[in-house]
């Protein structure tokens, strides 16, 4: 185990999820993990906005499968005369709709990267 330079900084290693020391050799801001990943201050500003582009394109992906799930459900019950089961699917789909909405408009209006995940 390597002795660190620097503190440990609040921020966990993009690469391996590890303590990211922070050290500051003027005149570059940079930090190092245990296993060697090293990161320059704004190389690691960078990866951190590629993983909340990545989340919110997962997100995105989630809600539109779940809103899909439900409405198939519901319908089905439907068809099948199951009218509080029907109801019961349906609960929260204009909400996860709007949710759907507003995370595209967020990722495509907002240039949230091209990562597209669906």
């Amino acid at each position: 185990q390597a002795a660190h330079v620097g503190v440990p900084s609040e921020w966990p290693c993009p690469d391996c999820s590890g303590v990211l020391w922070q050290v500051d050799d003027e005149p570059v801001f940079r930090f190092s993990c245990r296993v060697g990943h090293a990161w320059t201050a704004e190389s690691l500003l960078e990866q951190q906005g590629d993983e909340v582009d990545t989340a919110l394109w997962m997100a995105l992906r989630t809600l539109e499968d779940r809103a899909s799930l439900s409405q198939m459900l519901a319908d089905r019950a439907a068809a099948g005369g199951r009218r509080s089961s029907a109801a019961r699917f349906r609960v929260g789909l204009d909400e996860m709709n709007r949710s759907i909405e507003v995370l595209r408009r967020l990722l495509t209006l907002g240039g949230g990267g091209t990562g597209d995940m669906g």
